[in-house]
Parts: C-alpha cells; sequence; structure tokens
C-alpha cells in the first residue's frame, strides 16, 4: 500500500509496518512502567492487532479474535462486577 497523503508516497510493507508496531509497543512500555507492561495484556493486543492488520482479508468482526482471548482469560463467572 502506498500512503501519499503527505506527499511522500510512503509504502506500507510488513517491515515498516513491524518497525511501527515495535516503536509504539517501546513507547507504550515507557509510558506505562515496564512492571504495569509485564502484567498486562499489551503483548497479546499486539498480536492480535498485527495479525489482522497483516491478514490477506478482514475478519467479519474485528473485536472477535479479542473477545476470543477475553473469555479463556476470564471465564464466566469470574468477574467480580
Amino acid at each position: 500500500m502506498e500512503l501519499d497523503g503527505d506527499g511522500l508516497g510512503v509504502k506500507v510493507n510488513n517491515d515498516l509496518f513491524g518497525k511501527v508496531v515495535e516503536e509504539e509497543m517501546a513507547r507504550i512500555e515507557r509510558e506505562v512502567g515496564k512492571e504495569k507492561f509485564k502484567k498486562g495484556m499489551y503483548r497479546e493486543a499486539c498480536r492480535i492487532f498485527t495479525g489482522q492488520c497483516t491478514a490477506p482479508a478482514l475478519d467479519h468482526f474485528l473485536t472477535l479474535n479479542a473477545y476470543n482471548n477475553i473469555v479463556i482469560h476470564h471465564p464466566m463467572g469470574s468477574s467480580s462486577l
């Protein structure tokens, strides 16, 4: 895909996408702190997001992978609400 809105004609490929994702994950880790980052689901969210962005076709329901992950980690009845 080529982005030309800025007049630079940047070609977005899997390598560029991966670099941007790594940079953003590092930024998030700096913002929330190493300990919170390790305890959180940031890497899992990144895996889901990356998978959706690089898939040959979009899922019909973009949140389905995230939902399935939530159900696995927080089965029915485990909520404190």
